[in-house]
């Protein structure tokens, strides 16, 4: 739990190009690398645990940014 207490806080503090480039980083990632053949496990549970972490990261990113948007408008 510590560990997304802290990515939380890098989070907010991160400038909007940061959390862009983490944004298509991640969904890069998931398009390219875990459908990839060359991945280091080939086993599903662990491909879809990746998955689903990356996918989590992607969403607090996004959600990080467009709370930042509706303030500024808001």
């Amino acid at each position: 739990m510590g560990e997304w207490i802290e990515f939380g806080r890098k989070l907010q503090s991160a400038s909007d190009e940061e959390i862009l480039s983490l944004i298509g980083s991640v969904a890069m990632y998931l398009k390219v690398e875990l459908n990839d053949e060359t991945f280091p496990s080939t086993h599903y549970n662990y491909r879809e645990y990746v998955r689903g972490y990356a996918n989590t990261i992607l969403k607090a990113a996004q959600a990080e940014l467009a709370k930042r948007h509706s303030e500024r408008l808001g």
